[in-house]
């Protein structure tokens, strides 16, 4: 019988487990409003990045003060106005640049509490290895990608390699900066791990699709990886939310 679709589910243990970490999506464009309303209680962190946001960094809020959130702050950094730029590497190769720049602001939800809010101007593979420390980042999040045009054409789930270094093998890259315990948040775009992409552009809701794999562990990247929630579909596609478990931590 089919599931009775929901908002969204994420089971309480693994929220706890990135209590106090940061929440980082690439290529996220203006897909803010949810993860923030998820995750608020437990991250106080959110970066978001996409090399599409204007320069000059002019963006409406993270947010709607409609649900209970206030922008309190607000300051820019960096190359705000940048253009892209074609560069050519030390291999001959040229590739495109982009002065990176941040969007910081700090919203106060209807209870008073604070979180903060950091929308980066710029290339999101870069910013793995740039902007974060090692296990600093609890839940990772990618969605609503290609790899056409109009997409970001990045595999951040994914180990391809890259002429340029800080471009390749991204998923390795990612590990070094996820917690211990980690979640990511994922629609299979742009992914080469199965499980992950099992469901991608299949019409099946992301509650069905979590349910088909709840009794699943697998293992990828370091990592144990295991089905823990869903959230809204985006683009038609489902997403399923999956916890992390590194697998020094389970004696592998």
């Amino acid at each position: 019988m089919k599931a009775t679709q929901q908002e969204h589910f994420i089971a309480r243990e693994w929220l706890e487990m990135v209590r106090g970490k940061i929440f980082f999506y690439p290529a996220a464009m203006y897909d803010s409003a949810e993860p923030i309303l998820i995750f608020w209680p437990y991250v106080n962190e959110f970066w978001f990045c996409d090399k599409a946001y204007p320069a000059g960094l002019q963006l409406k809020p993270a947010v709607s003060s409609s649900v209970g959130f206030q922008v309190v702050t607000s300051t820019k950094d960096g190359s705000v106005n940048a253009i892209f730029e074609r560069r050519t590497g030390q291999s001959g190769k040229k590739f495109w640049f982009l002065e990176p720049s941040r969007l910081r602001e700090s919203y106060r939800t209807d209870n008073g509490d604070v979180i903060k809010v950091i929308r980066r101007r710029g290339f999101g593979q870069i910013a793995i290895t740039t902007e974060f420390g090692p296990k600093s980042i609890g839940v990772f999040m990618h969605r609503g990608d290609s790899l056409c045009e109009g997409g970001s054409g990045v595999s951040f789930l994914a180990n391809k390699k890259s002429s340029y270094e800080q471009t390749s093998r991204l998923f390795e890259k990612l590990s070094e900066r996820l917690a211990d315990r980690a979640i990511i948040v994922s629609d299979g775009s742009n992914s080469k791990i199965p499980w992950v992409n099992k469901y991608f552009d299949k019409d099946i809701d992301s509650i069905d699709a979590y349910q088909e794999l709840a009794a699943d562990v697998y293992e990828y990247g370091s990592f144990l990886w295991q089905v823990v929630g869903w959230m809204s579909k985006r683009n038609a596609r489902p997403t399923l939310v999956w916890g992390l478990t590194r697998l020094s931590l389970e004696g592998g």
